[in-house]
């Protein structure tokens, strides 16, 4: 997108560069500064989060496709159900969180590699631990709550609690471990609503990488304070769950 182009569509949605800022962690004053036409090379990262913003048709990547579900015509976003969501079209790639449709954008390449990276390292390291837990890659549905109201698909996750693997149709409860790449249109969710959602779920502990900043949050839900630690792409993560015996290295991403 052009520069004037995303001045039409900041209008559009009615955002201001303080709300954009909140949305995407850009400072304000650098979004004003790249708008204006006062800085003319800024970060490609910089341009990718205005980017994946201002082309979704909402403030923070909440899209209701309700008008695109002839059967599901008159609903408002908060009124559906899971199942609802299992009559979806298949080639529509959404999450329900309590009864909001959530649209899911395309991965990046870099998006899934750092998946694989993931997923490779958390298999090998449960095999040779812990047989017992598994590790899943999305798309796989995990319904969360027993409100009928959520069914989430984490990039990764670790269930070691063989009664919710349902191996012919979903996860049925928290997974022990929920990974998230945010992306410029699902950094909003995976950092706050994922975050509520999970953490009021039972998740036991939930990672949220950042390939912008390069940077792996880490939630260990059973400390009181809701505080995450932070790694760099180029030392170890530590998986909490497995008290100690599993890492994570990233550093070839760094």
């Amino acid at each position: 997108m052009t520069r004037d182009e995303m001045m039409t569509r900041k209008r559009e949605l009615g955002l201001t560069f303080e709300r954009m800022a909140e949305l995407t962690g850009i400072p304000e004053g650098t979004i004003q500064n790249y708008l204006y036409g006062y800085t003319d090379n800024p970060r490609y990262d910089v341009i990718a989060k205005l980017e994946g913003l201002l082309e979704d048709r909402s403030a923070f990547a909440l899209r209701d496709i309700s008008a695109e579900l002839p059967a599901y015509y008159g609903k408002q976003q908060g009124e559906y159900t899971v199942d609802d969501y299992e009559a979806f079209p298949e080639d529509q790639r959404c999450e329900l969180i309590d009864g909001v449709v959530y649209d899911m954008g395309s991965p990046t390449p870099l998006h899934q590699a750092l998946v694989l990276q993931i997923v490779l390292q958390l298999y090998q390291c449960i095999e040779a631990h812990n047989k017992v837990c598994k590790v899943f890659v999305s798309p796989v549905d995990v319904k969360l709550g027993k409100d009928n109201k959520t069914v989430v698909q984490p990039d990764v996750l670790v269930v070691c609690d063989k009664e919710k693997i349902s191996w012919k149709d979903k996860i049925y409860g928290a997974p022990d471990l929920a990974v998230e790449i945010i992306s410029p249109w699902s950094e909003n969710k995976d950092k706050r609503i994922k975050l509520a959602k999970y953490a009021d779920s039972g998740v036991r502990e939930y990672w949220i990488v950042d390939p912008f900043k390069k940077v792996v949050l880490v939630y260990v839900f059973d400390v009181p304070e809701l505080v995450p630690t932070i790694y760099s792409f180029s030392k170890a993560i530590p998986v909490a769950i497995s008290g100690g015996a599993c890492t994570v290295d990233l550093s070839r991403f760094a």
